[in-house]
């Protein structure tokens, strides 16, 4: 059996508060039509992200600053075949976009990259 990480992602010492925006809709004329927003509370640790973790940016979004989100929320990048662009992360007054995503929910944990899309 999997060792259980969410305690690590839960800790008062380690993790912060921070938002997911999440929309889902479809791709229209004109567009992303936003059908639906939702706002998730969530905990967990945030970091920056390592040369590793930047490998798998687009070298473009590189230089808007890059973190790297640990948290027993589901985090999801854009899925077409759901209807659903990249949750948004809203952090310390700026907010981020995912770009990749590794999901270990056998270990208790999601882990996302993310990039800064607006803030300081």
């Amino acid at each position: 059996m999997p060792f259980n990480l969410a305690r690590v992602t839960q800790n008062s010492r380690m993790a912060q508060c921070f938002s997911i925006i999440r929309q889902t809709g479809q791709f229209a004329a004109g567009g992303w039509q936003v059908t639906n927003t939702e706002n998730i509370q969530a905990f967990g640790v945030i970091g920056i992200a390592d040369d590793e973790a930047l490998n798998q940016v687009p070298e473009g979004d590189r230089v808007r600053g890059s973190l790297i989100v640990l948290t027993d929320q589901p985090i999801y990048p854009t899925k077409a075949s759901k209807a659903l662009i990249a949750d948004q992360i809203s952090w310390d007054g700026s907010m981020y976009r995912v770009v990749s995503r590794q999901p270990w929910p056998h270990f208790g944990y999601w882990a996302a990259i993310v990039v800064r899309v607006q803030g300081d």
